[in-house]
């Protein structure tokens, strides 16, 4: 009898081993997968910071390119970075100049026309785990994982502007000038941006691309000394002409106050030199200023240019047409440099290249120069690709 149940419970146990058993075989697969599954999320999310630290690097090898355009818009050498507290992170950036690749780049239909000279492909690969690059450009692996991300971008870098030394440029060598009275004012010696007189070289009151005394005997007696500077009273000299609308077209495109009018009338602000914004003003036609206005920066007037009513202004002004600064409204002041293409056809008021009637004073000033050279000084994206 004892016998009989020992037996039982044998048979039994057995059956509850093998039900144990066949319940752990499913759960084993469900621990396995989930374990597996697991890993494989490890795996993405790992791939994943991966792939963000590569697009991370690339992108900081973009900026390190933009920092060395800004500092020198002809430097195209190749950058390679390496992080000094993490050696597995890196990039590597070539530069490349398009203005001779044969390829329409700004999509113009022209092929390697000037305004091309200006555009620079950046190729930034960045990478982790990658110790370098062979001459085919293939990662060469640090580690079993790795991984790249490529970023390409096109610019266009704003180039320098050209010596200016002078206070008034004339281009037209058979200017036309008429100079009212002896309120005004041409001065070649060198100003801070107060309108003070400071130490340095002084320059031609006004150059032409003409016979100084051509200009010169357009001035009266009375006004010789309205005109200073070097080469003696009045201060008139010779020098190279300039390519003023090719000046234009180089900074019109980043231009931050735009009038696209014929004929645009405009009073305020053109910039505000107090709180260092020197302002980039395009004007496609003819611009009149008047009623108190003021600015600084680069003033680009494809047309002629009025100006009535009192003007301070610290800047460059382009102007490939004619110039007139009319009386009343107060004082004007330039302080920085004048350029007049002249030569109208059809100007505002007679043929002169040049008019200025009241109190103008339009003072050389490298500092100003300076300045607006500094501000526009740039490197702009107009493209942007994640290869």
């Amino acid at each position: 009898m004892v016998d009989r149940k020992r037996r039982r419970c044998r048979r039994e146990k057995g059956s509850l081993i093998v039900l144990i058993l066949i319940l752990m075989v499913p759960l084993a697969a469900i621990g396995i997968a989930l374990v597996s599954q697991g890993s494989r999320q490890v795996v993405e999310q790992d791939s994943a910071r991966g792939r963000a630290r590569a697009l991370l690097n690339a992108e900081s090898g973009v900026d390190h390119a933009l920092g060395q355009l800004l500092d020198d818009p002809t430097n195209l050498a190749p950058i390679v970075e390496q992080h000094a507290d993490s050696p597995d992170l890196r990039y590597v950036v070539d530069l490349a100049n398009l203005g001779g690749d044969g390829a329409d780049n700004d999509g113009d239909g022209l092929l390697d026309e000037s305004d091309e000279e200006q555009l620079v492909r950046i190729t930034s690969s960045g990478s982790v785990n990658v110790i370098g690059y062979d001459a085919n450009g293939a990662p060469l692996a640090g580690r079993t994982r790795y991984f790249v991300k490529r970023i390409r971008a096109v610019g266009r870098a704003a180039p320098d502007l050209p010596g200016l030394p002078y206070a008034v440029y004339l281009g037209d060598p058979l200017a036309e000038t008429d100079f009212n009275g002896n309120a005004f004012l041409i001065d070649g010696y060198d100003h801070d941006t107060e309108g003070n007189t400071v130490a340095g070289d002084a320059v031609p009151g006004i150059a032409c691309t003409g016979d100084p005394d051509y200009i010169a005997d357009q001035v009266s007696n009375q006004q010789e000394d309205n005109i200073i500077g070097s080469e003696g009273t009045p201060s008139i000299a010779s020098t190279d002409p300039l390519d003023l609308q090719a000046i234009i077209d180089q900074y019109k495109s980043s231009a931050d106050i735009v009038f696209l009018n014929p004929t645009h009338t405009y009073t305020g602000s053109l910039g505000d030199p107090d709180a260092g914004i020197y302002a980039v003003t395009y004007a496609t036609g003819n611009l009149d200023i008047s009623g108190g206005s003021s600015g600084a920066g680069l003033l680009l007037v494809e047309g002629n240019l009025e100006i009535t009513g009192s003007f301070e202004y610290l800047g460059i002004v382009i102007v490939t047409g004619q110039v007139i600064f009319r009386g009343g409204g107060g004082v004007k002041r330039v302080i920085g440099t004048v350029l007049v293409g002249g030569d109208i056809i059809e100007g505002i008021h007679g043929d002169e290249d040049l008019e200025i009637s009241g109190t103008i004073d339009i003072l050389y000033s490298s500092e100003v120069q300076g300045n607006v050279g500094a501000a526009v000084a740039d490197f702009t994206i107009t493209s942007w690709q994640e290869m």
